[in-house]
């Protein structure tokens, strides 16, 4: 446990997180007057960054600030303590010309009528998170979160209004809101307000967006793929990546269940017939078993005679790794696959007509698995990124309850392109949608699962 301090006008704090083999994560902190929000910056709660702004302190003594960060594992725990302290509020004493004050010993301190020894109400601050911006066209539900500080009453609104009774509504100045979507042909948009009034007459907001996507035409369904397709109607596509967090499965839900996810190359054919769909792809596989998260690093061309799909051996993963993945064409024509764990420094490659195997990210060579002599690779006409209801040994698991995984820093090699929202996919089995991918966002999507 280390201890910092913070002056009494408060500050922020960055907070970095990091765990291994660790299923359930949770950060919690005392005297959450003093904690203004609390902001996560990564898509797992894990592994990654949060960042904290600490409040003023209007007390005349030192106040602790103490964030404890606990992470789970079967049925053992470990956690984790940063010790904060805020230094005391010292008042300011202003005069008007003409007082005086005393300080000779033994007498008391005195002032004239006009004279000011507090200081103004300080004027209040507002913060609203939601746990999820973008819900899937089968419904689902989100958390709001407010805090404020040097705050008399708060509100929260939603415009156009999605509860009945009092819109603006009195809520609590630090708390949490549930709320409930349900299935939309339409979808919607709706702008979340919090406001806080400070002792002074002062007003700040903070704002959120919510949106829920129709099951329009405009999203395709498949039984197995969900995320985004990128089409090429002329141009050969040699070269397609992206970054993702390995998810935590929710295996308490689906404790016999699987799911894939990865970056890819030719998974579907060109509309001018220039590609025949084979797909070079590599990612990683997650299973359910008898309740226990599994993880396999791996790639793919399919389909191959005989059919190539290969695990990396003495390559763990585990859930919050940060995972690149990369299919591209090489200087000399050979194709190859890239899997880079980040967070262990391991990377899995395949080079075809050579062979696969793991090395350090570091470096440019890799220690040799097994042979690809027989294998080659004519390209394609789509890049993907997708989360996947993979079929195993000819059979096809339960998708397992994933949450949501998002793909950024998407590359592919094409001139000029983007995430068009017609070519987004959503799982669909028995007529229910069971993953879905958001709206296209600046640097990549994501998708989350819906049933």
């Amino acid at each position: 446990a280390n201890r910092h301090t913070l002056p009494s006008t408060g500050g922020v704090v960055l907070l970095r997180v990091r765990t291994q083999n660790a299923t359930q994560c949770r950060l919690t902190f005392e005297n959450p007057q003093h904690v203004g929000a609390i902001f996560r910056r990564s898509a797992s709660i894990c592994n990654g960054s949060y960042r904290i702004i600490v409040g003023q302190n209007t007390a005349s003594v030192a106040v602790p600030v103490v964030f404890r960060y606990e992470a789970r594992a079967g049925g053992r725990s470990v956690s984790r303590v940063l010790n904060l302290s805020e230094a005391p509020h010292v008042p300011t004493t202003s005069t008007t010309p003409g007082t005086s004050t005393s300080t000779t010993p033994g007498t008391s301190t005195s002032t004239t009528p006009g004279t000011s020894t507090s200081p103004p109400p300080s004027a209040p601050t507002a913060s609203l998170l939601i746990s999820a911006n973008t819900i899937p066209s089968g419904g689902g539900s989100f958390v709001l979160t407010y805090a404020a500080t040097n705050a008399s009453s708060c509100t929260l609104s939603s415009s156009p209004a999605l509860w009945t009774g009092s819109d603006p509504a009195s809520v609590s100045c630090d708390g949490t809101s549930n709320g409930t979507l349900g299935a939309s042909t339409t979808g919607g948009s709706w702008t979340f307000t919090f406001t806080a009034s400070g002792t002074n007459g002062q007003t700040v907001s903070a704002s959120q967006t919510l949106s829920e996507q129709g099951s329009s035409d405009t999203i395709t369904p498949s039984p197995n793929w969900a995320g985004y397709v990128v089409p090429s109607t002329t141009q050969l596509i040699t070269e397609a990546s992206g970054e993702w967090t390995v998810p935590v499965l929710n295996c308490a839900v689906t404790p016999s269940a699987s799911v894939g996810t990865w970056v890819g190359i030719g998974g579907v054919s060109s509309p001018t017939g220039g590609s025949s769909g084979v797909l070079l792809q590599t990612g990683v596989g997650s299973q359910c078993v008898a309740g226990a998260q599994q993880n396999q690093g791996w790639w793919e061309e399919y389909p191959s005679s005989p059919n190539q799909a290969i695990n990396f051996s003495s390559f763990p993963v585990a859930p919050g790794d940060v995972m690149k993945g990369e299919v591209f064409q090489t200087t000399s024509g050979a194709w190859e696959t890239l899997l880079d764990d980040t967070t262990t420094g391991l990377m899995g490659v395949m080079v075809t007509g050579q062979g696969w195997g793991i090395g350090p990210d570091s470096g440019s060579t890799y220690s040799v698995q097994g042979s690809t002599s027989g294998l080659s690779y004519s390209g394609g006409y789509s890049a993907e990124w997708i989360v996947e209801d993979p079929s195993i040994s000819g059979q096809r698991p339960p998708l397992a309850d994933f949450g949501t995984v998002t793909f950024t820093n998407l590359g592919t090699s094409l001139s000029s392109w983007s995430l068009p929202a017609d070519e987004a996919y959503e799982i669909v089995q028995n007529g229910a949608v069971l993953a879905t991918a958001g709206a296209p966002q600046a640097d990549g999507c994501s998708v989350t699962y819906a049933s």
